[in-house]
């Protein structure tokens, strides 16, 4: 089943887009699911349409709407790469998290999202699933390759629930040290990988 773009109020009253995929079923888990720096592309939009084709209700806010509205990326073309390079880049991880805290409320108002919600987020957005986990008393976090959680780890003490961080290692976009620093920081704790 395929989802929908809907409108999301902000905190500050303007509005941006999302893209909603209700659960497979008709009720279940949310999910908030942040984008890489594509945008949210058909591929991206896929994977949260395969999300919900496995029960779960799936909100993926546009993470660049107040640089560059609706921004969805040609994965084939080096004009897009570059031109998304430059706004991850330019990224404000603070205007994000109260993009991710408007999302938030909006999927949990909707009528097929049960109580439970995680964050997962790819890249760009891994380092979003990571601040989520920490600000919003989520269920779970899911960080794939979130390559700026470095400077938050003072912020892990406030993560109160499962957490998986998943790395390259060989990835050649994240210094080796700074993964490392994350991997030890997390080490031992309790629900975290």
């Amino acid at each position: 089943m395929a989802g929908r773009m809907i409108d999301v109020t902000s905190n500050d009253g303007n509005t941006f887009s999302a893209y909603y995929s209700p659960p497979a079923g008709g009720s279940g888990p949310g999910i908030l699911m942040i984008q890489e720096m594509f945008g949210l592309n058909e591929t991206f939009r896929g994977v949260a349409d395969r999300f919900a084709g496995q029960g779960y209700a799936v909100l993926a806010p546009d993470m660049f709407w107040r640089t560059e509205p609706n921004f969805q990326a040609d994965l084939a073309s080096q004009d897009d790469f570059q031109k998304a390079l430059g706004l991850y880049m330019a990224v404000d991880y603070e205007a994000g998290v109260d993009t991710m805290r408007s999302a938030l409320d909006v999927l949990t108002a909707q009528p097929e999202c049960t109580a439970k919600v995680a964050c997962v987020g790819f890249c760009m957005g891994g380092t979003f699933s990571y601040l989520a986990a920490a600000r919003f008393g989520l269920d779970a976090g899911v960080a794939y390759y979130g390559t700026q959680i470095h400077p938050y780890l003072n912020e892990l003490d406030n993560v109160n629930c499962p957490l998986l961080l998943h790395f390259g290692e060989t990835d050649d976009t994240f210094p080796t040290e700074e993964r490392v620093g994350v991997e030890e920081a997390v080490k031992g704790r309790a629900g975290m990988e």
